[in-house]
């Protein structure tokens, strides 16, 4: 039985979301190739880390830690002085991991960055650190892949519905 006319509404909605997560999946693309880009445009430099500590944040002060860092470093000839935090964790094997980071990372400790030459207080830590900081391009990656699996699931639903119909 072949009907003639719009989809149904489920069909509509499928192809809707499909395509909307298939070109969120192309922009989150975009943003993790602009993330590496400013990453390798950036100057490289070498930071020494003068005093790091666990930053809490929460009603009771430890549900989420962070290490913080005070650093100086040197880009063209001119010395600088900023600080980094890293992301916010909610785990106990995180927070013991910027624990122990603190503790073997004393003062004078070398980190390797990307500084923006427009603006020196932006930094990228590219050394490890216990804790990711800021964005990272490789997790823009996933998540576009995670939409762009969805958005194919909807996509061929959609089209499978509408070949059932037309059978």
């Amino acid at each position: 039985m072949v009907e003639s006319g719009r989809p149904p509404k489920v069909v509509r909605l499928l192809y809707y979301l499909g395509f909307l997560l298939l070109f969120s999946s192309l922009g989150t693309v975009g943003s993790a190739v602009f993330l590496a880009h400013r990453a390798t445009a950036w100057t490289p430099a070498v930071a020494h880390v003068q005093d790091c500590s666990l930053e809490e944040y929460g009603p009771q002060g430890g549900e989420r830690s962070a290490l913080g860092c005070g650093i100086t470093y040197r880009l063209g000839g001119q010395p600088y002085s900023t600080s980094f935090l890293t992301r916010f964790t909610s785990s106990p094997r995180e927070r013991t991991a910027i624990i122990d980071w603190i503790s073997h990372s004393r003062s004078g400790v070398t980190l390797n960055l990307r500084v923006n030459p427009s603006y020196p207080s932006q930094i990228i830590v590219q050394s490890p650190l216990p804790v990711g900081q800021g964005d990272d391009p490789r997790d823009f990656v996933h998540a576009a892949g995670v939409l762009g699996v969805c958005s194919l699931v909807f996509l061929v639903s959609a089209r499978a519905i509408m070949r059932r119909r037309e059978s």
